[in-house]
């Protein structure tokens, strides 16, 4: 595997498609500072999943972003790394594919997406595709300068995850982290299944009584199934002979019917016939009304064309005669015009000399006038200036006038556009009490909803309380329970042991063991029927002695048996009792004696009563010392508490009292008192597994109600949210009516300012029309004063020009005089000449008139004809029509007879359809119930009650015992409650779980065995190949370190030798001449050399496809950048070798230079060189 390309696009300074080819060999990238060569390392091991910021050198992941200056900026960042899938590491599903291409892609928003070979995966799949491989974003093949102090401080455990890496078993690791959460899980779900188990347990026995209680159930319910089928049977067949009873009466019905329907059929063909000649006239009727109203439409036309034709004769015959009357009138015309002509001549001869006399008297009038125009002007001159005031106070009324009459219009819209804002806003606050009330629905809801989600919350804070005291109370019975059964586990065990040791045969003589084993009839040994107060035990069997174990027989032939047993078996010695049948009574000597102290069971009460009634009980020696020397009875033995005994002569007998026993009637005291004690605490335990079992069921029903309140408010919060945002709507759309109601109050509010302050305008304007008013009328004033000198100037002139003008209208008379004789004269001329056109024309209009005259006439005439026609047509057809009325009349009575008939006879059919109707009725309620019955055998029980009619039936049947019977079971169901009926297969389905759990918990243990097998196999894979790799590293470094450092040694230890997994690992270096105990000691030079001495050696035993190196070279020194280049070159015999160097000594190994520019500021660029095919460079 080696690398083949990397394509770069918007990441850091490349924010233009980069395409970077890889050759086989050493591959050197080079440029100044800055111009961004480890942006190419950052890319390739951010494509390669890094996921620190800091160690692309960045303070966010979004800073990998192309962002240059002038806001230029890439949406995204894209890397493609492409390799050559050679050897195996790829997975099996890459094994066919020549090249991988790993592509990671980053958008502005944060996303990022990862892809192989076009497809999407997961940063996982990175991880896991170069994992073992030693390529890595953490692995020994990407090596920067800032890690070379870091990889000398790593810590020990970081150092062997390196190795790990390297030995090939980091897929070991995640395949044993994968396998030990599996089996965490595991366990947690075997932890799950036993408490499923437990709550299955504890079903079980609910579900059991629940099904016995189903099976009464069922027994009842069988019951009343057959009782209630009894009873849809006998209903089924009373039912059928009542229908059987409605067909026979339906038929007689159907007669009867019938030939009612016959009678009325005849009448109602008649009456059909009749109305057909009804019909008929009617027709005819129509017809004639349609001919006579076209008839009677055609002579009003006639007489409407006959009323025009006599106003057009009328109106020709007016034009006729003034035609005659203007000829009339032109001729008289003529003959005057002649006459005029002749005393027109004479008239203008006298005129002419009247003209040259009143010439000379207008000359003496013209001087007098002009001396008059000169004062009238002067007079005019003022009058002007007034007139001028007066239009300039028009104008200013004209124009105040129009201003107001403006501000008026403008007011009414106002007062128009205010009463429309009025009814808008009146709409708006209904709407918005519609609003309102909506609202106030939706919040009165909400806080029911509220109120209600408050009483669960309440409920659900008191079953939260219950449940919790209920656990406690669980848990506390839990412990209890746990503690008595602790101790009666203890308490068993020591009982069984004890029974054991005393079924052995312990502290007994042989003879005694091997009697009661024997086949000899005993009824056992003495302590077996001994009771003793605790505490005087070991004092009783002091005082017994050997008779402790003595056998007892029932009779003397059991004895004899027993004897012939020891001599045929010899054992020792042994003690026999044949026990006496008379029983024996504690008397008053017993009350100082050790009988106080013993209760002994028949039959060898007097035997123990013989052994013991001469032990006295002493509280110590002095007492009982005192009682022998003051004369006491001298056959008792006296004996104390702590087993001291003083004989009958004196002899005294104390020391260890355990050892003076063999403790069996302790024993079998302890084994009676554990006995007691075993049953009490199983008692008790019984009582506490009770309780915890009626706790856990009320728990249950607990938090399933618990569970119940929780969907409840669920739904309730729901609904809530629902009406809120109803409310919450409303509220906004309140707002915004308010918004918009408030908007048209300030418009109303402006609207009324601007009619104030119109008003106010009018009020000022008013007061303005007013003063021009004045000032025209003052005006006015002065004009008429004016006028008035004006006149009088103007009297004296007319005066004087009147006098001229008498003579001047004389001469003018005179001269018009003359003209219009002249002109007169040849206007007469010209008139007779109109007048002979005239009368010319009149002429041929008048012949005209005439011929016209007489075609209207004739037209008048003809018309009159046919209006004549048209009016007896009219009449015939009136007398016809009233003969077909009267034929029409006689027809229909007819028809009204026939049909009171009809009438009769219907009312008959229908009392018989009504019986009819009736019958049916009770026939389809028949039919229903029969359906209903068949329905409800159906619905009921699954079957055809016509089928299973016979079957069901039981004869006698007694209806009213039976449905008694019934509502008696139906009480009994009731008495019993709610009734499981699913219990009986849930019972059943729950032993199959039980079942199926069971084997599921098997399998369970089996996959926590396996993966703790495999967990196992992984861990000694693990460690055999860590060890062998940590040899290895160990001999390359031993052999690699000397040649970096000309002498020296170094090696890597574990931490601890406990487990090789969990041990960290230190480099421990010796320099040559130095003794160095810490490495952060080192110098800069020493420090790299050292890491590098420690990747050589590990690259010398597994090379990486490639290795990536950035500028670890800048503080070696000349020498050791040689051997350095010595070094590198083998690496690339095995690797694909990348530097980033600024050393010229380095790159002269490189088989390949790419040379970063930044030729635009912030944006690099690549150049590349082939120093294989370019050697001189």
């Amino acid at each position: 595997m080696r690398l083949n390309s990397l394509k770069l696009f918007g990441f850091k300074s490349f924010p233009a498609r980069t395409k970077l080819s890889f050759t086989q060999g050493v591959i050197g990238i080079v440029g100044p500072n800055g111009c961004g060569k480890s942006n190419i390392v950052d890319a390739i091991r951010w494509v390669l999943g890094e996921q620190s910021p800091s160690m692309l050198r960045a303070k966010k992941m979004d800073d990998i972003l192309y962002h240059g200056d002038n806001n230029r900026q890439a949406d995204l960042a894209e890397v493609r790394l492409t390799v050559e899938n050679t050897g195996s590491f790829a997975p099996p599903e890459y094994e066919n594919t020549p090249e991988i291409e790993i592509m990671r892609r980053i958008y502005r928003s944060g996303d990022t997406e990862y892809r192989i070979n076009g497809r999407s995966c997961r940063l996982k799949d990175i991880h896991y595709l170069f994992m073992d491989t030693g390529v890595g974003t953490r692995t020994y093949s990407i090596f920067d300068q800032g890690q070379v102090s870091a990889f000398i401080d790593m810590v020990p455990g970081d150092r062997r995850l390196l190795i790990e890496e390297v030995a090939g078993i980091s897929r070991f690791r995640v395949k044993r982290s994968e396998a030990e959460r599996r089996m965490t899980q595991t366990k947690h779900n075997l932890e799950r299944l036993d408490d499923l188990l437990n709550e299955v347990g504890r079903q079980g026995k609910s579900l059991s009584r629940q099904a016995k209680k189903t099976g009464r159930y069922l027994k009842l319910r069988k019951e009343q199934e057959q009782l209630d089928q009894a009873l849809l049977a006998h209903i089924w067949f009373s039912e059928l002979e009542r229908k059987i009873d409605l067909e026979r009466e339906k038929e007689r019905l159907s007669a009867d019917l019938s030939s009612e329907q016959a009678g009325l059929s005849k009448n109602i063909s008649d009456r059909e016939r009749f109305e057909l000649e009804a019909l008929e006239e009617e027709e005819a009727l129509a017809e004639i009304r349609k001919g006579l109203a076209d008839t009677e439409d055609s002579l009003q036309e006639l007489r409407e064309e006959a009323t025009r034709l006599e106003k057009s004769f009328i109106k020709e015959d007016n034009r006729l005669q003034s035609a005659e009357k203007t000829l009339l009138k032109l001729e008289e015309k003529a003959t005057l015009i002649e006459h005029s002509r002749e005393g027109l001549q004479k008239n203008i001869q006298i005129l002419k000399e009247k003209k040259s006399s009143y010439l000379n008297e207008i000359s003496d009038r013209g001087k007098c006038i002009e001396e008059s125009k000169a004062a009238r002007d002067q007079v005019k001159e003022s009058l002007e200036t007034v007139k001028v005031q007066l239009v300039d106070a028009a104008a200013e009324h004209a124009r105040l006038d129009s201003k107001r009459n403006g501000l008026k219009d403008q007011e009414n819209r106002l007062r128009h556009r205010l009463d429309q804002r009025g009814h808008e806003l009146q709409g708006i606050s209904g709407h918005i009490k519609t609003l309102q009330s909506d609202l106030k629905r939706h919040m009165d809801k909400a806080e029911e909803i509220r109120t209600e989600l408050d009483s669960l919350s309440c409920d659900e804070k008191d079953i939260e309380r219950i449940v919790s005291n209920l656990r406690r109370r669980l848990s506390a019975t839990m412990g209890k329970r746990y503690k008595a059964d602790s101790e009666l586990t203890a308490c068993r065990t020591r009982l069984n042991a004890l029974k054991t040791i005393d079924a052995s045969g312990e502290g007994f003589s042989l003879a005694t063991n091997r009697l009661l084993k024997s086949d000899v009839p005993t009824l056992g040994v003495l302590a077996d029927f001994l009771e003793i107060e605790p505490g005087w035990e070991h004092v009783v069997e002091i005082a017994l002695g050997q008779g402790i174990q003595a056998l007892v027989v029932s009779d003397v032939e059991a004895f004899d048996k027993a004897l012939s047993f020891l001599k045929n078996n010899p054992a020792g010695r042994a003690s026999l009792i044949i026990p006496d049948k008379d029983r024996y009574k504690v008397g008053e000597e017993a009350d100082d004696t050790l009988l106080k102290f013993v209760t002994v069971r028949p039959p060898v009460d007097r035997v123990v009563a013989h052994m013991l009634i001469n032990w006295k009980v002493a509280p110590d020696l002095k007492t009982a010392l005192s009682a022998i020397n003051t004369g006491g009875n001298k056959t008792f033995f006296h004996i104390t508490m702590e087993g001291e005994i003083l004989t009958p002569w004196g002899e005294l007998v104390f020391g260890d009292i355990d050892k003076a026993t063999s403790g069996i009637l302790a024993r079998k005291a302890e084994i009676s008192g554990l006995t007691v004690h075993e049953h009490r605490l199983h008692k008790f335990y019984m009582q506490i597994r009770s309780n915890e079992d009626e706790i856990g069921n009320e728990l249950s029903e607990s938090e399933a109600e618990l569970k119940e309140i929780n969907k409840k408010q669920a739904l309730i919060f729901e609904d809530l949210a629902h009406h809120k945002q109803k409310a919450d709507s409303l509220l906004m759309e309140i707002e915004t009516q308010k918004e918009r109601s408030q908007r048209i109050d300030l418009e109303i509010e402006d609207a009324k300012r601007e009619i104030l302050d119109i008003e106010v305008s009018l009020e000022g304007l008013e007061e303005a029309v007013e003063v021009a008013v004045s000032a025209r009328i003052k005006a006015e004033g002065q004009i008429k004063g004016r006028e008035d000198a004006l006149k009088q100037q103007e009297q004296l002139l007319s005066r004087r020009r009147k006098a001229l003008e008498e003579y001047r209208i004389k001469m003018a008379r005179v001269q018009t005089q003359l003209q219009e004789r002249e002109y007169e004269l040849k206007r007469l001329a010209s008139r007779n000449d109109q007048i002979d056109r005239d009368r010319e024309k009149m002429f041929l209009e008048k012949q005209n008139l005439a011929v016209q005259l007489e075609r209207r006439a004739k037209s008048l005439k003809d018309v009159r004809l046919k209006i004549e026609a048209k009016q007896n047509k009219i009449l015939l057809e009136k007398r016809r029509r009233e003969e077909i009325e009267n034929q029409y009349n006689k027809t229909r009575q007819t028809v009204a007879g026939l049909q009171g008939r009809i009438n009769k006879w219907r009312t008959s059919i229908r009392a018989v359809e009504e019986r009819i109707h009736q019958n049916e009725l009770a026939f389809s309620e028949v039919e229903q119930g029969i359906v209903y019955l068949k329905k409800t055998a159906n619905d009921r029980y699954r079957a055809d009650l016509e089928k299973f009619c016979n079957k069901w039936r039981i004869s006698p049947l007694d209806s009213d015992k039976a449905k008694e019977r019934i509502v008696d079971i139906a009480r009994k169901i009731d008495s019993l409650g709610s009734v499981n009926l699913a219990a009986v297969e849930e019972y059943r389905e729950l032993q199959d779980r039980c079942s199926y759990l069971n084997s599921q918990k098997e399998d369970l243990i089996r996959s926590i065995e396996d993966l703790e097998r495999a967990i196992a196999r992984i861990k000694r894979t693990c460690r055999t190949r860590f060890k062998e790799t940590l040899d290895s590293v160990n001999e390359s470094l031993s052999r690699v370190f000397p040649l970096l450092f000309e002498g020296g040694s170094a090696r890597l230890n574990l931490t601890s030798n406990e487990d090789v997994l969990d041990s960290g690992i230190d480099y421990l270096i010796q320099l040559p001449g130095k003794k160095i105990q810490y490495l952060n000691l080192l110098s800069g030079g020493e420090k790299a050399l050292a890491a590098m001495a420690l990747i050589l050696a590990i690259y010398f035993i597994k090379p990486g496809p490639f290795c990536l190196l950035d500028e670890v070279d800048a503080a070696l020194d000349e020498a050791n950048t040689a051997r350095f280049n010595q070094f590198i070159k083998k690496i690339s015999e095995h690797s694909q070798v990348v530097m980033v160097t600024h050393n010229h000594k380095v790159m002269e190994i490189a088989d390949v230079l790419y040379g970063v520019t930044m030729e635009d500021k912030g944006i690099s660029r690549l150049v590349s060189v082939d120093m294989v095919e370019s050697p001189g460079i």
